[in-house]
């Protein structure tokens, strides 16, 4: 029995080690401000994986996280997941971008 427990527990080591080792976006904490109803907030700048930088803020003592883009915020309860819809929000407007300059050609 020690045995089996032992290659479970190895098992699930391994296998966090892994998930936790994913590649995530890194994130500094720029500035804390008070909002005009006396909440507080941080903005944070997160570089992305394809080497851009973006920015997300805290709201509610980091129980929500929002990125802002063309006028529309997006919340979520999840710090991570603001990172990447932040990134990957840049990464869709760069590709707008590209592919403007690629059909005037």
């Amino acid at each position: 029995m020690r045995s089996v427990f032992g290659s479970f527990l190895v098992t699930l080591l391994v296998l966090s080690a892994s998930a936790h080792g994913a590649e995530r976006p890194d994130i500094v904490k720029v500035k804390t401000g008070i909002l005009p109803g006396g909440g507080f907030y941080s903005l944070y700048q997160v570089d992305c994986l394809d080497d851009r930088t973006a920015a997300i803020a805290s709201l509610d003592r980091k129980r929500r996280w929002c990125t802002l883009h063309e006028g529309d915020m997006s919340c979520s309860s999840s710090q991570q997941e603001a990172s990447f819809k932040a990134c990957s929000t840049i990464a869709l407007a760069a590709s707008e971008d590209n592919a403007g300059v690629v059909g005037n050609e």
